[in-house]
């Protein structure tokens, strides 16, 4: 737990919102590693964990899936409007 690599006891110390985005084509995390850490992380009552389908680590579609990378839509954007309108509504001037 005393390593920046240890995230499950890492997050525990996440005081602020948290938003945790789970993109289902990357092969660094999977769908457990993102629930993890949101259990994980207590210090903080604001947290949300989404997923964004056929999204890679890159943020783009996957092109190597059984479903054609345009099946995903454009998920950069998805990504990006979804992240901008989570911040609007908790930090908003």
């Amino acid at each position: 737990a005393s390593t920046n690599t240890a995230t499950p006891d890492n997050v525990r110390g996440i005081t602020t919102p948290l938003l945790i985005m789970g993109l289902t084509a990357s092969q660094d995390l999977d769908p457990v590693q993102q629930e993890m850490y949101y259990e994980n992380a207590t210090g903080t009552t604001d947290k949300t964990l989404v997923y964004v389908d056929g999204a890679t680590h890159g943020l783009t579609p996957c092109t190597n899936c059984k479903d054609a990378a345009s099946s995903y839509g454009d998920t950069v954007s998805e990504i990006f409007n979804y992240m901008a309108t989570w911040l609007s509504q908790r930090f908003t001037a």
